[in-house]
């Protein structure tokens, strides 16, 4: 297989970034696989032999608690890949891996990206760049959940998700919004309403549309800047050749 016979890589940001080159080396391993909406890549304690190249859709790392709580501490689309970890050589998940919708993505094996990456440096660089990305997406969603209002982590949520999918309605119910942000599901029904009042979203049974980006914008906390200018940055200077 080369990128050449249809592998449709330049979906994915982060390979699309890549030299032709580095990219036909790694697709000589891709698989194609189909992300099932509620499915689960991994659960926590699970081995992680595969990194994923999301084409399409998104997928949210859920942190869960020994009494059962959870939050999700990172959504990737196409413009990541997960699991980090496991390209940093953490063998095992601390975290489930809930597919939050469907799409497409490319799977290649742990030892082969990592081998790849130690031999080409445009590689390497790029993903040690999307690895400082994560960490400060990460230290964002912690100072966000703990200072921000919910309806301004809502927006802040929508808009990222948004992001990702392209599509103005998106396939989440208030329970599994309530599981992403770590709030009761009461919590979610009451700033939906106060979004929806405003005009900026209209809530449906299990889906959430999107009427006024700008709207939402306006409302969403200062994280959603921060965290789109992170990962705008690790593209920052990247060209193919």
């Amino acid at each position: 297989m080369t990128v050449s016979s249809g592998v449709p890589f330049r979906q994915n940001r982060l390979l699309a970034s890549l030299p032709l080159e580095t990219v036909e080396r790694l697709a000589l391993h891709f698989q194609p696989v189909t992300l099932t909406v509620r499915d689960v890549l991994f659960h926590p304690g699970d081995a992680m032999p595969d990194i994923y190249f999301p084409l399409s859709g998104m997928v949210s790392l859920i942190e869960i608690m020994a009494n059962g709580t959870s939050l999700e501490t990172r959504l990737i689309g196409r413009e990541g890949m997960l699991p980090l970890t496991a390209f940093l050589g953490v063998q095992r998940s601390p975290r489930q891996a809930l597919i939050q919708a469907g799409g497409q993505a490319l799977r290649v094996p742990v030892a082969v990206l990592r081998e790849q990456a130690r031999e080409r440096a445009p590689l390497r660089d790029l993903l040690e760049r999307y690895a400082a990305a994560t960490l400060l997406h990460t230290a964002q969603t912690t100072a966000c959940n703990g200072l921000h209002l919910v309806e301004a982590r809502l927006a802040r949520w929508l808009l990222q998700a948004l992001d990702r999918v392209e599509a103005p309605t998106l396939p989440m119910s208030h329970r599994l919004l309530g599981i992403v942000l770590g709030v009761r599901r009461a919590s979610i029904t009451t700033a939906a309403a106060t979004l929806q009042r405003a005009g900026l979203i209209r809530s449906l049974h299990a889906r959430v549309e999107i009427v006024d980006r700008p709207g939402l914008e306006a409302v969403a906390c200062e994280c959603y800047g921060k965290m789109r200018r992170a990962t705008d940055e690790v593209f920052a200077g990247t060209q193919r050749t």
